[in-house]
């Protein structure tokens, strides 16, 4: 039922196969880190094959709709995000004065200041050419500047934007999107 030959739409089967929505590799150990909407918290080893359930809850609440997942590439420690209607992604700033926030239904970026004389207060950081999901320091899929300006874009066939864009250690670069029910890959 969850394999390619499926012939039921992907939409029919995603509750009980999956739709995995955020990536990031642990370098050291060449571990994929999968946050999927329905399964949680997932991991594949570095020789591939089938994920491994890792969490399903935190705190002793269930994952809603995980969404994102970030990796401390010393500890391998994890973060996730889930999606709570309006935001998909967080990302401090590195003078740690504010957050960029992305919010998927209006295409834009929020900046939410955490310190100084703006502290809790927002304002619009950049608007974008489509659905954000996630929000990175690595400058993957679209580059946005220190003031909010767009930079540069990546788009695929039939101008499809990637939602989700992860770097392995062999420069190949692994591309996700919410318009795709498969992963891309971009060789060096």
């Amino acid at each position: 039922m969850c394999d390619a030959f499926s012939e039921l739409p992907p939409v029919a089967t995603e509750s009980s196969c999956g739709r995995p929505l955020g990536l990031r590799f642990h370098k050291n150990s060449g571990s994929l880190y999968i946050a999927d909407a329905y399964m949680g918290l997932m991991r594949v080893g570095p020789n591939g094959g089938e994920a491994t359930v890792l969490a399903t809850k935190a705190g002793g609440l269930p994952l809603r709709f995980t969404n994102g997942v970030d990796i401390d590439q010393v500890t391998a420690q994890h973060e996730m995000v889930t999606s709570s209607g309006d935001s998909t992604g967080r990302i401090m700033n590195t003078d740690r004065t504010h957050l960029v926030v992305a919010l998927t239904g209006p295409c834009k970026l929020l900046k939410y200041w955490i310190r100084g004389p703006k502290a809790n207060t927002s304002e619009p950081f950049a608007d974008l050419p489509g659905y954000p999901d996630n929000v990175r320091s690595d400058g993957k899929a679209i580059r946005i500047g220190a003031e909010g300006e767009k930079l540069q874009e990546m788009k695929g066939h039939q101008n499809v934007r990637p939602t989700e864009a992860v770097e392995r250690t062999d420069g190949k670069i692994y591309l996700g999107s919410v318009e795709l029910s498969y992963v891309g890959i971009v060789n060096p």
